[in-house]
């Protein structure tokens, strides 16, 4: 069952049943984008308005964490080394 074929008024209702009783699952995907604060807020509304649609579920959740360092596994490089 296509997300084309909820096309009618009031099929919101049947397209959340359908998720529900697992006879309709949406596509899932997992994006780690690691930036720098000052460019934080125009990441997410990019990733927003690329993943928004009509139907009112399913549009997924973004979450901001701090990133309080890194380490490279196969030279043990720690922070900026790590990442460039």
């Amino acid at each position: 069952m296509g997300m084309d074929e909820f096309s009618e008024a009031g099929d919101t209702e049947k397209m959340v049943n359908c998720f529900l009783d697992g006879s309709r699952f949406f596509p899932r995907r997992l994006f780690t984008i690691l930036a720098h604060d000052e460019d934080v807020p125009r990441i997410i509304e990019a990733v927003a308005n690329a993943n928004r649609t009509e139907y009112g579920i399913g549009d997924g959740t973004i979450f901001v964490l701090p990133v309080s360092d890194a380490v490279r596994v196969r030279t043990g490089e720690a922070g900026d080394a790590a990442i460039w």
